[in-house]
């Protein structure tokens, strides 16, 4: 491991004990980009990486928690 993430690696160890990490699809990247299409209408500073990130959680049956004020209005979120 590269010198640099070895004090990064108790942080890393907590994270992966808390969330379920995924691989980005075809299918969840073709799904992201449909979705952002539908979030930019609810707000337009919605960007694809937010929209990959709420896909990746949807095709997981995850709930989606964020503290982003663009996703305020958008409901099937836990908003923070």
């Amino acid at each position: 491991m590269p010198r640099i993430l070895r004090g990064l690696e108790p942080f890393l160890s907590f994270i992966e004990s808390k969330a379920k990490i995924i691989p980005l699809s075809k299918e969840i990247a073709i799904d992201a980009g449909k979705l952002k299409f539908e979030l930019r209408k609810i707000s337009k500073n919605l960007s694809l990486a937010d929209a990959i990130h709420f896909q990746s959680a949807k095709s997981t049956e995850a709930k989606f928690v964020i503290g982003d004020p663009d996703f305020k209005e958008v409901k099937e979120i836990l908003f923070l």
